[in-house]
């Protein structure tokens, strides 16, 4: 056989020719292979922890990626989950957001506008709510274990069977807040009012109205 003229062939059959004469099942071939054309291969390609260098830049889904494309799109992707989450922390309005079902343990909404947000069934424990605007929010079944709800607006804001264990709502202004079966074991309502009145559990009858 012509060897020379055998390798001057096809990428593949370049491929299946060395495979052969440096032997299938080799410990280590010390060879370097240089193709140009396009290589197909059915099967595994097993690199026994070395690397593929040299990749060219993805353009379609099923590319392979360099780590430094990856590393670059997490860097935009974070940017720009940085700048939303500056917005935000710049308005502070987060109205009519829907959070059901949202697990947003030890988030922090201090301050913010919450109006009509929806967190009914959300995981809320630990969460800071200091002086945030909860008007007509429905917080319905949420858990507000620990909560910090300093001063924080809940008028018309419904709380039935919320869990309000260890909670602190000094300061609040707790103008007809339906309470009806929430768990206030242990709630804080130092210096709370109501005005004209909130529902559903004895403490709103000790609370003065402002």
């Amino acid at each position: 056989m012509n060897w020379k003229n055998e390798l001057s062939k096809t990428p593949v059959l370049i491929l299946f020719i060395v495979l052969i004469s440096v032997g299938v099942g080799t410990a280590s071939a010390l060879i370097t292979i240089t193709l140009s054309g396009n290589v197909i291969i059915t099967g595994f390609l097993d690199m026994t922890g070395d690397k593929i260098t040299n990749v060219g830049t993805p353009t379609i889904s099923t590319d392979t990626a360099t780590k430094g494309y990856v590393d670059e799109d997490i860097s935009e992707l974070q940017s720009s989950i940085d700048n939303i989450a500056l917005e935000i922390r710049c308005n502070d309005f987060l109205g009519n957001i829907d959070f059901h079902d949202c697990n947003l343990g030890n988030a922090s909404f201090s301050g913010f506008i919450l109006t009509n947000a929806n967190f009914t069934n959300a995981n809320l424990a630990n969460a800071d709510f200091a002086n945030a605007d909860l008007t007509n929010a429905d917080l319905t079944n949420a858990d507000l274990t620990n909560a910090d709800l300093f001063d924080v607006n809940l008028t018309n804001a419904n709380l039935n069977i919320s869990n309000l264990t260890n909670a602190n709502l000094s300061y609040a202004d707790l103008s007809n807040a339906d309470f009806t079966n929430a768990d206030l074991t242990n709630t804080d309502f130092s210096e709370a009012f109501a005005d004209p009145k909130c529902l559903g559990n004895p403490i709103c009858d000790i609370l003065p109205l402002s």
